[in-house]
Parts: C-alpha cells; structure tokens; sequence
C-alpha cells in the first residue's frame, strides 16, 4: 500500500466506524417496535451511538449505547430497581388514561398524587376480596357517609423486582449490520481521504 494511502488509515478508519455504528443504531431504532408497544419516541431516543476517534488508532472503536432502561430488557432474567426501593408499575385503569405520547396524566403518578394526598401508599390487605402480596398505591379512601367506606381504586402496584425477557438481543442484530456496512464505508473514507491529501 502506498504511504499516502497507509497514512490516511487511522482517519479513514475512525469515520468508517462511527458510521457503521450509525448504521447499527439506525437499524435497532427500526427494529424496536417489533419487539416493544412504543407509546412514544423515547425508545428511540434510548439508542445512540459514539464516534470514534482518529487517536486511538489502531484500537479505534466506535459502539451502539443503550439507556438502561433497553439494556435491562437486552439482559433480561430478574432485574431489581437501581434509584428506588421500588417500580410503579400502573394499573390498567391507570394505563386506559394515557394521553398524548402515552404519559401517565400527572394527577395519577405516585408521587404527586401521595404528596397531594389523592393516594396513599398500603402494605398488606385486599382489594376487592383478592389479597395483595406487594404494596401498592391506591386512590385515597372516599367516604360515601359518615362511618362508611366508598370504593377504593387501585392504581399502581410497587414491586421489588421484575423478570424480563431478553426481547432486545441487541448484539445478534448489531453484528451483521456492522459487517455489512464497514467495508464499503472504509473504502470510501479511505479514498476520499487519500484524494484530499494529493490536493
């Protein structure tokens, strides 16, 4: 290889990269209302990638980033909560209330309903004659009259842990879309570059 084209190598090969795992994130974004019921566009907002760097050749590398949230679902098996003791997970009378962009309308989430005192938070005891194993959190108790309990609305159970199924096998589908992509793109790169340098 001439020396021109051996010195234009490492730059040649950091933009190869980074569009390559543009590609892969591209092709992941497609693929995620397959495996997910998107409510809104944080799913794909979830997946990035990163640049490579020129410098840090020849170990240049560029990858594909999940947010936590993906990635739990890309490791799957059982998966506990890392800022909180607890996840909320809502109801079916709490979900028929999403609105636009499929957000829980605020008045229902825990903690503005628990500090507004519309819900409180229950450790033991049933609903509707079933026994509750987790704690949840319910609409605050309404009195119909004085000394008499009105109905009681469930609105999120409070669980400790939760098992998922690995639905996102993010690196089976990363790989052959990277393979496919980085050779055409370094070729490309690499001659572009090397044109630059002769001008």
């Amino acid at each position: 290889m001439r020396g021109l084209a051996r010195d234009q190598i490492p730059f040649a090969n950091a933009v190869a990269l980074t569009r390559s795992a543009v590609d892969c994130a591209a092709a992941e974004r497609e693929r995620l209302p397959k495996v997910f019921k998107l409510r809104n566009t944080g799913g794909n907002r979830g997946i990035r990638s990163t640049a490579a760097k020129k410098s840090d050749w020849p170990t240049s590398r560029s990858s594909v980033q999940w947010r936590e949230y993906l990635a739990r679902h890309q490791a799957g098996g059982v998966q506990h909560p890392t800022r909180s003791r607890t996840w909320a997970v809502p109801t079916l009378l709490v979900s028929r209330k999403r609105g636009a962009g499929g957000k829980i309308p605020a008045r229902f989430k825990p903690r503005e309903a628990i500090q507004e005192e519309r819900a409180i938070v229950r450790t033991s005891g049933e609903i509707g004659g079933r026994a509750i194993t987790e704690p949840w959190v319910q609409q605050k108790r309404k009195r119909k009259a004085k000394g008499t309990a009105g109905n009681v609305s469930l609105w999120f159970h409070l669980v400790h842990a939760i098992k998922l199924d690995p639905v996102l096998q993010a690196p089976e589908h990363v790989e052959p879309v990277f393979r496919a992509k980085f050779p055409a793109h370094f070729r490309r790169e690499l001659a572009k570059a090397v044109q630059s340098r002769k001008k």
